[in-house]
């Protein structure tokens, strides 16, 4: 890890890393408020030259940095500043489309200074970024962004008719089985009630891992 230096002040570190997925994709990973989130901390972005892109690393700690250009899915530039004495850091980030359905994303750091006293800022923030480039790949690699996934909900629903069957709004009070007929019955808040073959609750009981609960270990035989 080194600082590149040149002649006019300017000092850059630069990672990269290539991820899966189309420039869509991970523009939608890396410059959305919901896309960032989901794998390095909590954020807001107003997508636009002058918007702002504001991280929230708890404790207050909030780094607000002003957006100066503004290229998707291929590119965009946000500028901060390190603290009230400190240079105005750049930060770019770029996406390059490559073969077999991956992208290259760089992030370069950049800032001028006359001295060297900044340069151990700098390799510090370039150290940081692999451990989350891991989980930005994985998130890619396992995780559809949102309007991919809107649109393939959207296409089945269209496809099979769905639309018609289906009523949003409406909160499950109660739900019981009966026995005599084999068939739910449904209740919903505002008293009306449904009767129904089937029913899938998908409350999301497997969002988190559940061992069974028992004192010996399981027989694999």
């Amino acid at each position: 890890m080194s600082v590149k230096k040149e002649a006019n002040g300017r000092r850059s570190v630069q990672v990269e890393v290539e991820v899966p997925g189309t420039p869509e994709q991970v523009w939608q990973a890396i410059a959305t408020g919901p896309g960032v989130g989901a794998w390095f901390v909590p954020t807001e972005v107003d997508g636009r030259i002058g918007g702002t892109f504001t991280s929230h690393f708890g404790g207050g700690m909030d780094a607000v940095a002003t957006i100066t250009e503004w290229d998707a899915p291929h590119r965009f530039v946000k500028e901060d500043s390190w603290g009230p004495n400190g240079p105005t850091m750049a930060t770019e980030w770029i996406v390059e489309a490559r073969g077999g359905g991956t992208c290259m994303v760089r992030v370069v750091h950049s800032l001028f200074a006359e001295t060297d006293d900044w340069d151990d800022q700098l390799t510090g923030v370039e150290s940081g970024w692999p451990s989350f480039f891991s989980i930005l790949r994985l998130y890619l690699e396992h995780f559809a962004g949102q309007p991919e996934t809107l649109r393939y909900l959207n296409y089945v629903a269209d496809k099979f008719d769905l639309r018609r069957d289906i009523q949003f709004r409406s909160r499950v009070k109660a739900a019981v089985y009966h026995e005599d007929n084999r068939s739910w019955g449904i209740t919903l808040e505002d008293g009306s009630s449904l009767s129904a073959r089937f029913l899938i609750t998908a409350i999301g009981p497997l969002s988190t891992p559940t061992l069974p609960r028992q004192q010996a270990p399981l027989d694999a035989t």
